[in-house]
């Protein structure tokens, strides 16, 4: 009973007698602990290794990188899923931002508008190589859709837009042979 009712490890969900506390609470076992993604390095070559897959998957470059951000889950809130009675807990999120700068002259005429936007995939640190994996490319299909087809990306349902997103994660993860993860996408 106590094992059943005690903590679980994050990565493999067994029961943790001991084991060790992220700095963002979550617990992971000893047996796990070894093969988890903490390292920046690590997490960029496998980040560099999504891109690669993905671009062959799909039969197509993929735009410029957006940064990669190892985060807690201070910055991965659990949100409502498309079902708004299942709580979904996220293991990146791809952020982007537009900001349109205006500058006038005294009359307020419009002299010129710039627009910038910026980037980022957010991963959370300490997820086992496959769920990285699964989950950049998940994040990196978001990019490209808001990249490549913004038309698409502003008027389709987010169940059409996850929906690829998780098609495109499971076609990578079918080729590298990440049977576990491919199991867990399609149930």
């Amino acid at each position: 009973r106590a094992h059943a009712e005690g903590p679980r490890c994050d990565a493999c969900s067994r029961p943790v007698e001991g084991g060790e506390t992220l700095a963002d609470g979550r617990v992971v076992c000893a047996a796990c602990r070894p093969s988890l993604v903490f390292d920046r390095g690590e997490a960029a070559v496998l980040y560099a290794r999504a891109r690669r897959m993905l671009a062959v998957a799909l039969g197509e470059p993929l735009p410029p990188a957006p940064p990669l951000h190892m985060v807690g889950l201070d910055a991965l809130p659990e949100h409502r899923g498309l079902d708004a009675a299942v709580s979904v807990r996220e293991l990146g999120r791809y952020q982007r931002e537009t900001v349109t700068t205006t500058t006038r002259n005294l009359f307020g005429h419009v002299l010129k508008e710039e627009t910038a936007v910026s980037r980022r995939i957010l991963m959370l640190y300490g997820l086992p190589a496959d769920s990285f994996l699964s989950t950049v490319v998940h994040e990196l299909t978001h990019d490209l859709l808001a990249e490549r087809y913004p038309r698409f990306d502003e008027r389709a349902p987010e169940w059409a837009k996850e929906g690829l997103c998780q098609y495109t994660a499971a076609m990578v993860c079918r080729r590298l042979g990440c049977n576990d993860v491919v199991a867990e996408i399609e149930s």
